[in-house]
């Protein structure tokens, strides 16, 4: 069986042949071949030792893989240290991922954070998984980046040729970009079920990972052709059914398939990085749909969601203000909803970034409030104003007795520390009635309204 041991940091030989110029041309050969950060191969040779790798299982059936990774937490290191920083900690990062492959394998840099390994002479498939698994273990121990403790961890997608040996030139032969391609899906697909997970790739991954291209293409057409919109399900009192706000809700009207949820886009729109441009969308959107209310004589205030991405902005404050400002409403009357998730991960970071928030003025509430993210004390550090209820227990608010004794000791909670309490979901006359008798004063759900075009909610306010 064959088998090679890939280059690693290897310096420039000296003059090859002893000719003139040899030292450099061979620093040049290495430059154009190998990351200059990590030392390790770039995709150049990645793709090149892959082919030979590939060919070699052709021809003698010697097994390959792939595994293809990157770092989940990365961005914030970048975001809160430096790319000083960042820069330090993929290269500890290659270390560790050299140290706990083996010999024959090629580690290389595939580009930003992404790390590829090809391995060869597998016993067999079972193999690269425990490979990966050591990659994920090493990658999950802290790193010290500067004299800072850095905890991220990996998301990895593992791949083999689907044709056997004897495969070599048929129609359907795996290449090199189709096996990278296969290992992306793969790691995709891992990142879908929660961070630092290992997924290894079969066929319907590769139909999702082109569902999503496409998807991609007609989401950043969708924004250029303005086929987003607002819907609006209202909030009401549940004591006396008058409504006194409005939460937004982003639909896309997709030519083909009719009006989208955000289940649909919005996770796409946050992997592709298109969420800070859907999100400034929306707030200037509600902001303008709000004023339009307020001229008609309706006294109520509008919510729009705010990612973690989003959060993570460092002009949303000024962009917050701006729209603001452009549309001249009341900046208590915008409530901004955020969800646990996004602010508990790194407290000091989500703090700041709502004070920032606050200081425009805006009204601030805790979406999805008991779904298990969130602890007390950070909930008393946070500058809030509201916080709303999980649909998930309200649900069983009117007939389960532990659902019942949650929701009663969120409200609580909620008054005691001075906000506003919301519940969502509230689908029944017997969950209303539950509610009111908890002393939960608003709620929202198909039992009052569906979500409403902007029209219909003025119409709704006049009667």
């Amino acid at each position: 069986m064959t088998s090679y041991t890939p280059e690693r940091r290897r310096p420039p030989a000296g003059p090859a042949g002893g000719g003139p110029g040899g030292a450099e041309v061979d620093a040049l050969a290495y430059a154009a071949t190998h990351d200059e950060l990590t030392g390790l191969p770039n995709r150049t040779l990645l793709r090149r030792r892959l082919e030979e790798a590939l060919a070699r299982h052709r021809e003698f059936s010697e097994a390959v893989a792939v595994i293809f990774f990157d770092l989940d937490g990365f961005k914030k290191v970048n975001d809160s240290l430096g790319h000083t920083a960042g820069d330090a900690l993929l290269a500890v990062a290659a270390r560790r991922i050299e140290a706990v492959v083996r010999p024959s394998d090629l580690v290389a840099r595939f580009g930003g954070d992404e790390f590829v390994v090809v391995c060869q002479g597998l016993i067999g498939e079972i193999e690269a998984i425990g490979i990966a698994d050591r990659i994920r273990e090493a990658l999950e121990r802290v790193f010290d980046v500067e004299g800072h403790a850095v905890y991220v961890s990996a998301s990895l997608g593992v791949a083999w040729p689907r044709n056997g040996a004897g495969g070599a030139g048929g129609a359907g032969a795996d290449t090199a970009d189709s096996l990278l391609s296969d290992a992306d899906a793969a790691m995709f697909a891992a990142k879908r079920r929660g961070k630092g997970r290992t997924e290894v790739y079969d066929r319907r991954m590769r139909e999702a990972a082109r569902e999503r291209l496409e998807t991609e293409a007609a989401f950043r057409s969708a924004l250029q052709r303005e086929e987003l919109r607002l819907a609006f399900q209202p909030v009401v009192d549940l004591q006396s059914g008058r409504v006194v706000g409005v939460e937004s809700l982003i639909r896309w009207d997709h030519p083909e398939q009719g009006a989208l949820p955000p289940d649909a886009f919005i996770l796409l729109a946050e992997e592709t990085g298109l969420i800070a441009q859907v999100g400034a969308w929306a707030v200037r959107e509600a902001c303008r749909h709000q004023a339009r209310w307020e001229r008609a004589g309706g006294d109520i205030w509008t919510a729009v969601n705010v990612s973690a991405h989003e959060l993570d902005r460092p002009d949303l404050a000024a962009a917050m203000s701006a729209a603001l400002e452009d549309s001249g409403i009341d900046p208590r009357r915008l409530h901004l909803e955020i969800t646990e998730s996004a602010v508990v991960g790194d407290v000091a970071a989500g703090l700041e970034a709502l004070r920032a928030l606050r200081a425009q003025g805006v009204t601030l509430v805790l979406d999805d409030f008991g779904t298990g993210y969130a602890s007390l004390s950070a909930l008393r550090r946070f500058p809030l104003d509201g916080i709303k209820i999980d649909r998930s227990f309200v649900t069983g608010a009117g007939s389960d007795p532990a659902d019942r004794a949650i929701v009663g000791a969120v409200i609580d909670l909620g008054h005691q520390l001075g906000l506003e309490v919301v519940a969502e979901g509230v689908e029944t006359e017997e969950q209303r009635a539950a509610l009111l008798e908890l002393g939960c004063r608003l709620g929202q759900g198909y039992h009052f309204s569906r979500p409403l075009s902007s029209g219909e909610v003025e119409e709704l306010l006049g009667r």
